[in-house]
């Protein structure tokens, strides 16, 4: 279901199925979804342990901040900010967690070729590092979105 806000905007959730025996079972709300904010665009660790996803949920630093959480004892922990290091008053949305750990994500906020652009972070023994442009030609003057990359063995 969807419930509008006045502003006829959708509040998005998150949801999991699992896949047992060539059919997906049905969907259940993981926990961190709220009847007034959105929680969307979710990247799964390989492990599958963290997920990370972007949400205008209150106590952010701007519009859609940046968001992870963690799989414990068969559920999923409260989400956590990842801080205003890579969350700034404008838009990170569309998260991308990488097999190697760096995250990958669009932000209008911080330093840009023009609209939203992709940066990316690296985790190092639990410290995010500082956000990095990856530049032209991956990022234009107009909106870039989001990344996925694809390791091939």
């Amino acid at each position: 279901r969807k419930k509008k806000k006045k502003d006829q905007s959708i509040n998005l959730k998150i949801y999991s199925s699992i896949f047992v025996d060539g059919l997906w079972t049905a969907a259940t709300d993981i926990g961190i979804n709220g009847d007034d904010f959105a929680t969307c665009h979710p990247s799964l660790s390989a492990e599958g342990k963290l997920l990370y996803f972007a949400s205008d949920r209150p106590g952010g630093f701007g519009g859609m901040d940046l968001y992870y959480t963690v799989y414990e004892g068969g559920n999923w922990s409260p989400p956590r900010n990842l801080g205003p290091r890579i969350n700034t008053e404008g838009h990170e949305v569309f998260p991308y967690v990488h097999t190697s750990g760096r995250l990958y994500f669009s932000s209008d906020g911080h330093v840009s070729l023009g609209m939203l652009d992709i940066h990316y972070i690296d985790n190092n023994n639990g410290v995010w590092g500082p956000p990095m442009n990856i530049g032209f030609p991956i990022n234009t003057p107009s909106d870039d979105f989001g990344l996925i990359l694809i390791d091939f063995y």
